[in-house]
């Protein structure tokens, strides 16, 4: 909260990735590790093939991280606008 007690605007970083084992966890930790108080992490994974997906879903109880993982590879940039359009959405913007 800030001194007016008003929640400052959620920021939403949202971290796309395929097969990224060796830096996803960096990645994740980078953004938790921030000190503003309105965040959300969203991981959209299409669908590696490595260990991403468990190496993400480890940070699934915090409260402000996401796990996403596509059923199919869609593709960079059709991963990225999937879940553009999902953040989009639930943020009623």
């Amino acid at each position: 909260m800030t001194n007016n007690g008003v929640m400052p605007p959620k920021v939403t970083v949202m971290i796309p990735c395929y097969n990224q084992e060796n830096f996803i966890a960096q990645a994740i930790e980078s953004v938790l590790m921030q000190d503003y108080e309105n965040l959300e992490v969203v991981v959209a994974d299409d669908c590696s093939t490595d260990q991403t997906g468990e190496i993400a879903q480890r940070y699934r109880s915090d409260l402000r991280y996401r796990y996403i993982r596509n059923a199919i590879n869609r593709g960079r940039v059709e991963n990225i606008a999937i879940h553009l359009r999902i953040i989009h959405t639930e943020s009623g913007s």
